[in-house]
């Protein structure tokens, strides 16, 4: 919808798949000049839309493999829920590395209006870009073209890897805030409430002169860069932990007040505008099973309100996320209400 000017329809082999794929080659070659070989998606797991096999791919073997009585349900079914599932954290071995300095993202359009405007229904406000004003999107693109021209793609630099800079701010307080968050015995303890909190940001306060400027300074200094560059990456990583770092003096700050229950209030503030996938992790589960959520075209709202693991046979049948009932279902009877349909899955 973004990058093909609106043009393309969900009609046509693979659902319209193989037009966008082309056409994602034909602006490749064309208004971006040759500078890309392809895209690269992520979607149900990774893609790799590569633009000219004969010239980029070299053949090394050629197999013709035996076909399974397994896995002959919907893409593959649980062959290939298990191959995604895998997947959540990435695809392992630095075999994509991404240049996190060279990134057009909507989200760093604050005056674009209509971004969380759709017709989504999760158990949070989901961004579609089908309401966006076409004038916000075309001036999206054309930052994409100028990013893509102006960057020397034959010059090899090191690559800042933000994504493990972002995974250290949630290493350091995913547990700690859901613990404060959930924990009924240390939220009824204001005593030990607080003694939590200070040990968590011991390293950060000077008790014989408190300084909130220098407080904060020191708590995102302990895991970003002070000089970190003018990306889009740094911004909101800083932005992020600076919050985070914020709210947690805060709250320390309130528990010695005449009102130590408003540190409870910021706690849990910070934890639900962080809305943080750790806390929805399953967990381990056995080797049979995998963390469900809901999987294209697959799942149900509690899928992904409340993530749990699942065997083959109770991933089964599960659908209405996104919005359309399962597959070989009969159709609505005269006068019955298509969604009648989705509500029995729900």
């Amino acid at each position: 919808m973004l990058i093909l000017n609106f043009t393309t329809s969900p009609h046509g082999p693979s659902a319209g798949e193989i037009e966008r794929a082309r056409g994602m080659c034909e602006l490749a070659s064309s208004l971006w000049e040759g500078k890309i070989d392809g895209i690269m998606r992520m979607e149900g797991g990774f893609e790799i839309i590569l633009c000219d096999f004969e010239k980029h791919l070299d053949r090394i073997d050629l197999v013709t493999v035996t076909p399974t009585n397994h896995g002959t349900g919907m893409l593959g079914d649980w062959a290939y829920l298990k191959a995604i599932t895998a997947r959540y954290h990435g695809i392992g071995g630095d075999r994509i590395v991404l240049d996190y300095d060279s990134f057009v993202s909507v989200f760093a359009y604050p005056q674009i209006e209509g971004l969380f405007e759709n017709d989504v229904q999760s158990d949070y406000a989901m961004p579609r870009l089908q309401n966006v004003n076409r004038t916000d999107l075309t001036r999206v693109r054309g930052d994409i073209t100028n990013m893509i021209l102006r960057k020397d793609w034959d010059k090899h630099i090191s690559l800042k890897n933000w994504q493990a800079i972002a995974d250290l701010v949630i290493a350091r307080y995913s547990k700690p805030l859901h613990y404060l968050y959930t924990d009924k015995r240390i939220r009824l303890d204001p005593d030990a409430f607080e003694g939590y909190l200070a040990n968590l940001l011991r390293l950060f306060i000077d008790y014989t002169t408190r300084d909130n400027r220098l407080e904060n300074r020191r708590c995102v200094g302990q895991i970003l860069p002070t000089q970190g560059g003018a990306g889009h990456a740094y911004h909101t990583i800083h932005a992020v932990t600076y919050h985070i770092c914020d709210m947690l003096l805060a709250a320390l700050s309130v528990t010695s007040s005449d009102t130590p229950e408003d540190s409870l209030d910021l706690i849990d503030t910070l934890v639900e505008y962080l809305q943080w996938t750790t806390w929805k992790e399953c967990g381990g589960c056995p080797d049979d099973e995998i963390c469900y959520i809901p999987i294209w075209p697959m799942g149900r709202h509690e899928d992904h309100a409340h993530p749990r693991c699942r065997g083959e046979a109770n991933a089964r049948e599960r659908w209405g996320y996104w919005g359309f009932p399962p597959p070989n279902r009969p159709p609505p009877k005269e006068g019955e209400d298509p969604k009648n349909l989705l509500n029995e899955e729900l």
